[in-house]
């Protein structure tokens, strides 16, 4: 019953429009991949419907009136929305091997820190439910940085957690 568990994508974006294409492409594979959900993030041109062609369980999320990029928000908002069981934060930048992805049996842990390429843990896989527990992101950290290692460390002090 390896991966019977429904995946929600997060990827959330200000005018970083570059690697959509790529992130989407790079994620279609995702056995039990429920839905994409890209968050436009009060971009200055909005991210393109064309994505949804490449990936038809993309959903296009538009916020409106953000000034400033606050990656927590975003990614708190984004994954509320998010209806699967999991959910996978994939930055807009980072693209997946979904070869390997679709190895990992995941469905004995309640978190999972990737390294893509070169970067940190900001990209990983969460039980919706934990993520909830929680309280999702600490939007008291604005703009990026530390969002990862602050999430990882509440996420290691609940009993039990794998």
């Amino acid at each position: 019953m390896k991966n019977q568990i429904d995946i929600s994508v997060v990827t959330c974006s200000k005018n970083r429009h570059d690697f959509l294409e790529e992130v989407v492409k790079s994620t279609k594979d995702i056995i039990n991949l429920r839905e994409h959900i890209i968050v436009d993030f009060s971009s200055d041109q909005t991210v393109s419907n064309d994505l949804i062609s490449l990936n038809n369980k993309v959903k296009i999320i538009k916020v409106e009136n953000e000034k400033n990029w606050w990656l927590t928000r975003a990614y708190n908002f984004g994954m509320y929305q998010a209806s699967g069981e999991y959910i996978l934060k994939l930055d807009a930048d980072s693209i997946l091997n979904s070869t390997k992805f679709n190895e990992l049996n995941f469905e004995e842990f309640q978190y999972i820190g990737f390294k893509l390429d070169t970067t940190g843990l900001g990209n990983f896989l969460i039980n919706k439910n934990i993520f909830n527990q929680i309280n999702g992101f600490n939007e008291y950290i604005y703009h990026w940085g530390y969002d990862d290692l602050e999430i990882r460390e509440r996420i290691l002090k609940i009993k039990k957690i794998k």
